[in-house]
């Protein structure tokens, strides 16, 4: 096994696209007329027969029953009115605000890898429906749909793209997820103020990989809410306690605002395959600062994100126990440089790895 350099290094998970400033906005698309409706445009991840659709609402102001299906696409990228792969639509009575449904379809749909399709959410049979289908904004501006797929759409007279990423989730009958690449199907997300003297005041990635590769530096959003102070981004060994790296970051020295900020350590540390990590913000004043992280409804939604469930939030107070939250992820990522080249010592045979959920970005 050698390692091999990759200029630039790839980044895993990757930052949210789109998103200039904080990811934290959910607030969603409202729809408040019979024929009105919002759609999420994608390629099926892979072929399987998908039984359920995962969506989240926003402001709920007047609840009336939904109808969420798979339909097929136009010429024009645009949600037709003919089912995709024999489904029938799922319903949601009395849908709540903030809240986020799994809705098993009416009939299973067949799915092929690599079809275009869309997520159709509607009301089922209107009456004085008043509510939003959550999208992901960011709340310092976004450049919107950057590729055709995934893309949101939403009707009122005529179908319009919105400027916000996809949140959904399609579950297929194995208990899988679909990875897509570009949706985000959160069900919330929590900026968290912490300081040298909170509880917690360290909380972070942990994480796994599997293959050797070599941590150059990290990204995450981060909001700095006062011009002194500081705080150290450190990276334990697998025990959790050993530190292996450490980048300290000067208030003073970066935008205040929620950006999304990229660093090097000054030197690059090597990573073991299948060996957890911990990668985490730890204040080192009382100022002020804040942390963004999301929430999926369910362990094996993490699969719809890069890394899959082996990237989650780990948190703790005062140099004491750890504790993992399978079920949250900060919005923070790796970036790795180097890489073995999968060739074996000794007869020369290949060095096989596990795949990765979603794979890894330049």
């Amino acid at each position: 096994m050698t390692m091999q350099s990759i200029i630039g290094g790839l980044t895993i998970p990757h930052h949210v696209e789109a998103v200039i400033g904080a990811p934290n906005d959910l607030t969603g698309y409202l729809i408040d007329a019979a024929a009105e409706k919002v759609a999420f445009i994608f390629k099926i991840p892979k072929s399987g027969t998908i039984t359920e659709i995962g969506f989240r609402t926003g402001a709920v102001t007047i609840a009336d029953t939904l109808k969420i299906g798979l339909y097929t696409v136009d010429t024009s990228n645009n949600p037709t009115t003919t089912a995709y792969g024999g489904m029938v639509a799922g319903t949601q009575a009395t849908p709540a605000a903030n809240t986020w449904y799994n809705v098993a379809l009416g009939t299973n749909c067949t799915a092929t890898a690599d079809d275009a399709a869309a997520v159709v959410i509607e009301f089922n049979s209107y009456v004085a429906g008043n509510l939003r289908i959550a999208a992901l904004d960011g709340s310092s501006g976004s450049s919107g749909n950057i590729c055709g797929f995934p893309e949101s759409k939403q009707y009122t007279a005529s179908w319009a793209n919105i400027a916000a990423r996809p949140v959904f989730s399609i579950k297929y009958s194995d208990g899988s997820y679909g990875f897509i690449y570009g949706c985000y199907p959160v069900s919330a997300v929590t900026e968290t103020a912490f300081n040298s003297s909170s509880t917690p005041d360290e909380r972070g990635l942990k994480f796994s990989i599997p293959f050797p590769a070599r941590l150059s530096g990290f990204w995450l959003n981060y909001r700095v809410t006062g011009v002194t102070g500081s705080a150290d981004v450190v990276l334990y060994d697998s025990d959790g306690t050993t530190v292996l790296q450490t980048h300290t970051i000067d208030f003073q020295k970066v935008n205040a605002g929620p950006r999304m900020f990229y660093f090097q350590f000054a030197t690059a540390q090597a990573l073991s395959k299948d060996t957890f990590y911990r990668l985490v913000v730890k204040p080192t004043t009382t100022t002020s600062n804040s942390f963004y992280d999301f929430t999926v409804n369910a362990v094996a939604i993490m699969d719809c994100f890069e890394g899959g469930q082996n990237f989650h939030l780990t948190t703790r107070t005062d140099a004491w126990a750890w504790t993992d939250t399978t079920t949250k992820r900060p919005w923070m990522g790796l970036v790795l440089d180097q890489f073995d080249d999968g060739v074996g010592g000794g007869g020369g045979g290949l060095l096989l790895h596990n795949g990765m959920t979603g794979g890894i970005n330049g």
